[in-house]
């Protein structure tokens, strides 16, 4: 018998049934693989029992047994291919290798004076912000904008400039007045140790103060061709968000509810044994009451103040939620924490939670805002992939009421089915070797980020991962701080300092905590760009067009009341 039924393997896929014939060239068999795989045969590498198959001829095969003769290929003897199709071998890596010399115009380093790598970090992730570089580098201390402030904020605004001017020249700046300025503006972040040297400080104070320093002394961005911008400077342009909060009194013969408004820089992840993710750490004072209720969602806590009504101290209950998204967003990891203990009542310890909290590259923070701006957010949310889920299009049109019409739902599934298919096409000509062809590229147009009416906000409530702030050490006056940033083509750069190095998405994503490696203390979302086709056009939604708004005012106005009460009003 010479023709033999055998299976052939190829890495995960097992092809039953394919013909060997002895009596023919194996070439003939070595042609049926190919038909199979697409594995050409100078590719073709073949094992039979531990022997490698020849072209040309079966011996050496170990067909029969040099002994008694007998075959020794069974029906369904397994016949394992090893070699790749020539598209394969030929296709580049998915993530091409990173030189320092190609990121020269991205350089971020900057030399450690002693103590100062929190310093450093920061101004590294803060140069990531293209609007807030900008407007630095170009900053005047004589002009009239400026006029007012403080000389010594001025001058430290100079050094930072001068800073950011020479990382743009690849060259390493030695930040000794940067450093002197800026422990005399703040000078809590002057103080030494028992051996006279500077101490560590916290990275995470030192991003508010400097925020705030150049939110005074930095005015609004006005781009062409929009609305005028009514913001009083950038850092509250492209920074700031803003949040809506009612109080209520939990104890009988309070006041009633009140609403505030308050403005905010980043947001707080308070980490507990409950929070694995940045998403539930942001959700951990979700609450939901009723899916039809204005302030069903939000953050909630407890807060004990004074109270007018009972003239003492009472508790109350604070639910906020977010009415402007900034177009950069910045999130808190509350990893350190002040310990008090009895038998040390004068001394506290500054602990570290290292708890491993895992934070993504996308960051969706549609269910912190209200229902008015989620209303506003509708019509570019579903033009994005991930929000083109039924998931979001039940939300939208039930939980939350936003108006999101069929032409939405509609669109929507065309708009993703195109995406994927020109995602596909694009793969397929990558795989070859070729280019689409200008025929068949989809003419495409960039949707700003922001609204018509508010430059320098979000308009769709997705963020992508801009920078990381790490910390390695058990209390933030100690160990070091390292600044993670992204650049264009989404080339991530390690900046410890002045040792800056190409790292990977993964590497990034490993910075979540656990142990005594590198850890998020800092996060910066910045915006998610935004590619449509040509044809589409988004119905905006302004803010005297946003449905429902009175009924939405008259439940907080009735929040405190009883349903019998509800219904009298």
């Amino acid at each position: 018998m010479s023709c033999y039924k055998v299976k052939v393997k190829w890495g995960k896929e097992t092809y039953p049934d394919v013909e060997l014939d002895t009596s023919e060239s194996p070439e003939v068999f070595q042609a049926q693989v190919y038909a199979l795989t697409g594995v050409q045969i100078s590719r073709q590498k073949l094992l039979l029992k531990g022997t490698t198959l020849k072209s040309d001829t079966w011996e050496g095969a170990k067909l029969k047994d040099a002994i008694s003769g007998i075959c020794c290929v069974d029906q369904g003897a397994l016949v394992v291919l090893m070699g790749s199709r020539d598209e394969d071998a030929l296709q580049e890596p998915q993530q091409k290798p990173v030189f320092l010399e190609d990121l020269s115009e991205d350089q971020t380093n900057v030399a450690n004076l002693g103590n100062t790598c929190y310093l450093n970090a920061v101004v590294q992730c803060l140069k990531t912000v293209p609007e807030l570089h900008k407007t630095i580098c170009k900053f005047d201390p004589q002009n009239d904008a400026t006029s007012r402030v403080p000389s010594t904020n001025a001058m430290l605004m100079v050094s930072i400039r001068r800073c950011f001017e020479e990382m743009d020249k690849g060259e390493t700046p030695m930040p000794v007045i940067m450093v002197q300025l800026f422990r005399t503006c703040f000078p809590r972040f002057a103080e030494k140790g028992a051996q006279g040297s500077y101490m560590q400080q916290d990275a995470s104070e030192c991003w508010t103060e400097l925020l705030r320093m150049m939110q005074e002394c930095l005015g609004p961005i006005q781009p062409e061709l929009s609305k005028p911008c009514f913001r009083s400077s950038l850092v509250e342009q492209y920074m700031n968000g803003e949040m809506e909060s009612v109080w209520t009194c939990t104890e009988e013969g309070g006041e009633a509810p009140t609403t505030t408004v308050s403005t905010f820089n980043q947001l707080s992840c308070h980490i507990s044994t409950d929070v694995n993710h940045l998403h539930t750490g942001l959700l951990s004072r979700l609450t939901f009451e009723s899916a039809f209720h204005y302030y069903g969602y939000g953050l909630q806590e407890t807060i004990s103040k004074h109270s007018p009504a009972l003239g003492k101290d009472a508790s109350f209950t604070k639910k906020s939620l977010i009415t402007r998204l900034p177009a950069y967003l910045a999130v808190d990891m509350v990893r350190c924490v002040v310990l008090w203990f009895y038998y040390k009542e004068k001394e506290a310890v500054n602990a570290k939670i290292l708890k491993d909290v895992k934070f993504s590259l996308v960051l969706d923070v549609f269910e912190l805002c209200s229902p008015k701006l989620q209303r506003r957010m509708a019509p570019y949310r579903v033009h994005y992939k991930v929000g083109c889920s039924v998931h979001y299009m039940v939300d939208y049109s039930v939980h939350y009421n936003v108006g999101c019409s069929v032409h939405y739902k509609v669109g929507c599934s065309v708009h993703y089915k195109d995406m994927e298919e020109r995602e596909k096409l694009e793969a397929r000509m990558r795989k070859s070797g070729k280019s689409v062809p200008e025929s068949e590229q989809p003419k495409l147009k960039t949707i700003p980020y922001y609204f018509e009416d508010d430059v320098g906000s979000c308009n769709s409530g997705f963020y992508q991962l801009q920078a990381v702030l790490t910390h390695q050490g058990r209390t933030s006056s100690s160990g070091h701080y390292v600044a993670w940033v992204r650049f264009k083509d989404g080339h991530w750069l390690k900046c410890d300092d002045d040792d800056v190095t190409a790292v990977t998405e993964e590497e990034i994503l490993r910075l979540s905590g656990g142990g005594d490696w590198h850890c998020a203390y800092m996060l910066l979302y910045g915006p998610r760009p935004l590619t449509v086709p040509e044809d589409v056009v988004i119905e905006k939604v302004s803010e005297e067009e946003v449905p429902g708004h009175s009924d939405e005012k008259k439940d907080i106005e009735t929040d405190h009341l009883s349903k019998d009460e509800k219904m009298e009003t």
